[in-house]
This record gives C-alpha cells, sequence and structure tokens, in this order.
C-alpha cells in the first residue's frame, strides 16, 4: 500500500490543486448568483458600500413581489431623474454612463440596469437620486456579471480541468510503468 501511494504522490498533489481550482470556482459562482445590492428608494440619498474595486451598476426594480402580490414598475424614468454618486471624501463621481441593456431576475423580483460606473476607491459613497414623483425601489450592485469575472471563472474551470487531466495522465503512467528493478550486488 505504501508503495503505490509513494508512486501516485504526483497524481494525489495535482489532483489537490485541481479540486483547489474546483472549490475556488464554486464559491465565485456561488458569489454571482448571491445577490449583495444595497436597497435605495427613489428620490433621496443612500450610502452604498464599496468593498471592491471594479464596475457598479445602478439597478431599477421592474417588478416586485409585496404581500404575495406583483408589483409593477414602469421600465422608463421620469423625465427629470438624475443620480449623482459622490465617493468617500465627499467628491462628485459624474462618470455615471448609461447601461440600459441588461435585466437580471432573482424570484419574483426583476431589475432593468439604468446606468454603470467604475469605482476603485474603496469606502462608503453617497448616492443622491432625484426627480421622481413617487418612491420607487432601486439597487446599486458591482457588475458581477462583467466579462472580466467570466473570463476569470472560466479559467478556473479550464486550469482545474488541466490539473485533473495531469493527475489522471500522472497515474496511468504510475500504474503502468514497471518498476526498475534494484541493482544486482556485486
Amino acid at each position: 500500500m505504501k508503495k503505490i501511494l509513494l508512486r501516485l504522490k504526483w497524481s494525489i498533489l495535482l489532483l489537490v490543486i485541481a479540486f483547489g481550482f474546483f472549490g475556488t470556482f464554486a464559491v465565485s459562482f456561488i458569489k454571482i448568483l448571491t445577490p449583495t445590492d444595497t436597497m435605495i428608494i427613489a428620490p433621496g440619498t443612500t450610502a452604498v458600500q464599496v468593498t471592491e474595486p471594479g464596475e457598479y451598476v445602478l439597478w431599477a426594480y421592474t417588478s416586485v413581489m409585496e404581500n404575495g402580490t406583483i408589483r409593477e414598475y414602469p421600465l422608463a424614468l421620469p423625465d427629470g431623474a438624475k443620480f449623482e454618486l459622490s465617493d468617500p471624501d465627499g467628491i462628485s463621481v459624474n462618470d455615471l454612463s448609461a447601461y440600459t441593456y441588461a435585466t437580471r431576475s432573482v424570484n419574483a423580483t426583476s431589475f432593468s440596469s439604468l446606468a454603470k460606473v467604475t469605482l476603485n476607491k474603496l469606502g462608503t459613497y453617497n448616492l443622491t437620486v432625484s426627480g421622481f414623483d413617487e418612491p420607487r425601489p432601486l439597487s446599486f450592485a458591482q457588475n458581477l456579471m462583467s466579462p472580466k469575472h467570466f473570463i476569470s471563472l472560466f479559467g478556473l474551470v479550464g486550469a482545474g480541468f488541466i490539473f485533473l487531466l495531469s493527475a489522471v495522465a500522472t497515474c496511468l503512467y504510475s500504474l503502468l510503468k514497471k518498476p526498475t528493478p534494484p541493482p544486482l550486488p556485486r
């Protein structure tokens, strides 16, 4: 048994590395599926926490489950709708660009994207929303559906498969290779 384990040590190491990549993929994928949005009721000012640099999206709720019934909101925003974002130092970040082609659904709640911004400074930002006649739910969240995140997910899966195949190949080689006999004594 000990000899077999010694012959398979590299295969076992490669297998552990492969499962490390697959585990990291699983955690990252669950993170994408778990919403970490900051709920905003427009109009008003809301503090939003930025814990990772990256792209963030402002979402408008288009349908939401309230007290057992689905409440629909119009896709179009009021004409005077305005969004202002200020960084932790109080400096206005006017880089909110239109981003209106993305939608997402979580359970009975649907969202439509309004704007996106890239934030590199960590801390608490203030998001001020104005120009709404009646209260409207919005949310602000990191864009985990960006190409950057998908490339890293595919990279994790690809690396995992490379190490998995390497583990299988070294295992087969170790088991099929005839051990060299010890040298004869002279």
